[in-house]
């Protein structure tokens, strides 16, 4: 992998990011124009807060790449110190983030902690505490392997984690708080314009921060993966 190459993978992604958010922009315009409502079939094929349509499966092929370059990496020979477990982990985890951007597994679990809005602390939705209980643990277990990458890749891999979890945890957890307080109905959710753009935010942030964490893992098997040599055969 050339370092090129990683850079024109994040300049492709980023192109068909910028391009859905466009196409969700367009399709939230032409509801309030013609006073369509959300359940209009272009709304919902391009809608950043709808499953199973083009962004959502976007999304999760983001995920499932992520995943299988994690496992690249745990598959190749580097010249840095590598802790195999650390790159497995991880690639399982995307694997799951995938298939829970598919199948919104989190909302199944989902539901808003009990008590009073205002007393409900940073967090409203229990799929958020117990995401970010596991994710403490886990950077627990990996501080050890993670601070010992190299620092510009632990730094690019902060800022992509920060990304990811401004829009997946901080806008989602905001925007579900105003969706709560406010009373508002699902049948009209995805149309209200504050709604519409935080979770357009939030989503653009999501897959933003995954294509740049791709984007990180390329560079990095380019920098420290070493080479394979193939010998050649000579006919005697």
């Amino acid at each position: 992998m050339y370092i090129p190459e990683a850079r024109k993978t994040l300049v492709g992604l980023t192109g068909i990011i910028l391009s859905l958010l466009l196409l969700n922009i367009i399709s939230f315009l032409n509801v309030h124009i013609n006073d369509l409502g959300q359940n209009d079939a272009f709304f919902k094929m391009t809608n950043f807060n709808t499953e199973k349509n083009i962004p959502s499966v976007f999304s999760s092929l983001l995920h499932f790449l992520a995943s299988i370059c994690l496992g690249f990496v745990a598959l190749s020979k580097l010249t840095v110190k590598k802790f195999v477990i650390f790159w497995w982990t991880m690639s399982f985890i995307f694997l799951f983030l995938g298939l829970d951007e598919l199948l919104r597994i989190h909302e199944n679990i989902s539901g808003h902690t009990g008590v009073n809005e205002q007393d409900s602390g940073p967090f409203l939705y229990t799929w958020i505490l117990y995401y970010m209980g596991g994710l403490l643990l886990l950077g627990i277990f990996f501080f050890k392997p993670l601070f010992q990458l190299p620092r510009k890749t632990l730094l690019s891999f902060i800022f992509a984690g920060i990304l990811f979890v401004l829009g997946a945890v901080v806008l989602e957890n905001v925007a579900g708080k105003y969706i709560w307080s406010n009373g508002i109905q699902p049948d009209v959710v995805q149309i209200i314009p504050e709604i519409f753009i935080m979770y357009s935010i939030e989503e653009f942030l999501e897959m933003f921060g995954v294509s740049f964490f791709i984007y990180s893992i390329l560079k990095f098997l380019h920098l420290y993966r070493v080479p394979v040599v193939i010998k050649k055969v000579t006919s005697s």
